[in-house]
């Protein structure tokens, strides 16, 4: 998982959109669309396609199932 809005501010700082990243990855606009409004997961491999070209890095987060505890 990441944070959207590391990703919302990483883009700012660049002066870049949600559609210069699509290209820059090769995923289209809609997809990318997608990550920001958390309505898509997304696995390591684009993490690592996103992480390039914005010159970030995604930290891992936990995530605890409830029902466990």
């Amino acid at each position: 998982m990441y944070k959207k809005q590391s990703l919302k501010e990483a883009l700012e700082e660049k002066g870049l959109t949600q559609q210069d990243l699509a290209k820059m990855i090769g995923f289209s606009p809609s997809y990318v669309s997608r990550l920001f409004t958390a309505s898509q997961l997304t696995g390591f491999k684009t993490l690592a396609k996103i992480e390039h070209p914005l010159n970030i890095k995604f930290k891992p987060i936990n995530v605890v199932n409830r029902e466990e505890y």
